[in-house]
């Protein structure tokens, strides 16, 4: 792969059974010991009211030569708050969080995807509070939100806002999205590594993770707000969450505020540098990109056992290091290193 592939996180504490334990601390420590381990530098954006309660883990991984983001002040999607409240949100998380890192805030990723037509006010209020991309917007439908006639690439807002865009990838006449959560644990692996490969190669590939996205030993309960039938999704996968991204990152790219020449150029041969939008938001204007919105897999990729191709890479093949957990105790252990 010609571009690498970069780990993204969002750190929040996602449907949590109040009347459960709280994991997903500890999950971030051991993610972050375990990228550690590997030599991996990625991307972290912090609900910013959750990295607030936890400044150790912001400190660490900002130590770590990480990227500290925004994932919002709270988890909420942007059509539900209003401008004002966004703005004030997005100063706030920003502010915070780089009194914590002490680096540079100028990612930004908006709650489960949530940047759509009902929500593009966000991407000038973004650029004039100092950001310089986001990485929160998905091209094709899916069961969260989308943003119908953006790139499925990098692209520039009319703000001046860079967006990162994810990718989706095409078998026979099959679309679907292959680049973290429950879609990376659950998808075929076969349809998986074949979606990174051409995405590397021909865009900016990244890979986007959850805290609970690693944890198999979580006590299984009923979603609220989501139907019982889709509920158990959300831990299908868990068990081979860390083999499929650590044989990811053997081709590991760094964290995406690096890469952002790379976005711009992207952008610009890609003939959306910027896009052009409607007074309601709809994109207009010329799309070169209406005709490659898909990468194209070929359905005899990736020759092997049905296992292979279905699981992937197991457990016990994954480079993982429990025993080089970072915890609050060695933030100036790794301050050292760095």
């Amino acid at each position: 792969m010609a571009g690498g592939i970069t780990f993204t996180l969002d750190f929040e504490d996602h449907w949590a059974d109040p009347s459960g334990e709280l994991r997903y601390e500890q999950l971030a420590w051991e993610v972050l010991g375990w990228l550690d381990s590997l030599g991996v530098r990625g991307s972290w954006y912090f609900v910013g009211e959750l990295g607030s309660r936890h400044p150790d883990l912001v400190a660490a991984v900002g130590a770590a030569g990480h990227e500290v983001g925004v994932h919002g002040w709270t988890h909420t999607p942007l059509p539900e708050l209003t401008p004002a409240r966004f703005r004030d949100d997005a100063r706030r998380a920003k502010g915070v969080l780089e009194d914590l890192s002490g680096t540079e805030v100028a990612g930004f990723r908006a709650p489960t995807y949530s940047l759509v037509k009902e929500s593009v006010w966000a991407t000038e209020l973004l650029a004039e509070e100092g950001y310089r991309y986001s990485s929160g917007v998905s091209s094709q439908r899916n069961p969260l939100w989308w943003y119908p006639g953006v790139p499925p690439h990098p692209f520039r807002w009319p703000s001046g806002l860079l967006e990162t865009s994810g990718q989706f990838a095409r078998v026979a006449g099959f679309v679907y999205y292959f680049g973290g959560g429950t879609f990376l644990r659950a998808t075929p692996w076969w349809m998986v590594r074949e979606g990174f490969d051409q995405w590397a190669e021909q865009g900016l590939a990244f890979v986007y993770c959850h805290p609970y996205d690693f944890d198999p030993g979580e006590e299984r309960f009923r979603i609220p707000d989501v139907p019982a039938v889709l509920s158990p999704l959300l831990w299908a996968g868990r068990r081979n969450m860390w083999s499929r991204v650590g044989a990811l990152l053997a081709d590991a790219a760094p964290p995406l505020l690096e890469r952002i020449d790379e976005m711009e150029a992207l952008a610009v041969a890609g003939g959306a540098n910027p896009i052009s939008l409607s007074a309601s938001g709809d994109v207009c204007g010329p799309q070169a990109w209406a005709e490659r919105r898909h990468l194209p897999v070929s359905s005899t990729a990736g020759l092997g056992s049905l296992k292979q191709r279905w699981r992937g890479p197991t457990p016990a093949d994954a480079v993982r290091s429990r025993r080089g957990r970072i915890g609050p105790q060695t933030i100036a252990n790794t301050k050292e290193r760095t």
